[in-house]
């Protein structure tokens, strides 16, 4: 398993050493790993990611309050839905392409076998990405 890194906010304590006169006594970031062990497999053994932990994730790497990313969230889910089980291919960058691929009728609903398609080029993991977001991607006026 991956080591993943989380940041928090503890508040000052007392057992530290106190603040000089007028200093600030504001929170201060911490950085901690956990263990990314997923809560939930699926049927075949794969780790599954829930809607619930799936929100954390996004609340923590967005900064956003819970509340908006959870109402912006199901709005995109829901839309998805729509969009894919009407027929239409969704061009998502980063994700890729993604289309219906066929579909089943079950007794609880309908199972829809979904192709998603990516480029080799898009990266892979969270700290490329995060490499990417921080360093730009057009080139500055440096770079020209």
């Amino acid at each position: 398993m991956v080591a993943k890194k989380t940041t928090s906010l503890k508040p000052a304590t007392a057992a530290k050493a106190a603040p000089k006169a007028g200093a600030s006594t504001k929170a201060e970031p911490t950085v901690t790993a956990a263990q990314d062990t997923p809560a939930m497999t699926g049927n075949d053994g794969q780790p599954k990611v829930g809607k619930g932990d799936f929100l954390d994730r996004v609340v923590e790497r967005s900064g956003m309050k819970k509340s908006d990313v959870k109402t912006a969230m199901d709005a995109v889910f829901e839309e998805m839905s729509v969009a894919l089980g009407s027929g239409e291919v969704l061009a998502l960058h980063p994700l890729g392409k993604m289309r219906v691929a066929r579909t089943e009728s079950k007794e609880d609903g309908e199972m829809m076998v979904i192709k998603l398609r990516r480029k080799d080029n898009l990266p892979k993991t969270g700290d490329e990405r995060d490499k990417n977001r921080k360093e730009g991607l057009a080139p500055t006026n440096e770079d020209r």
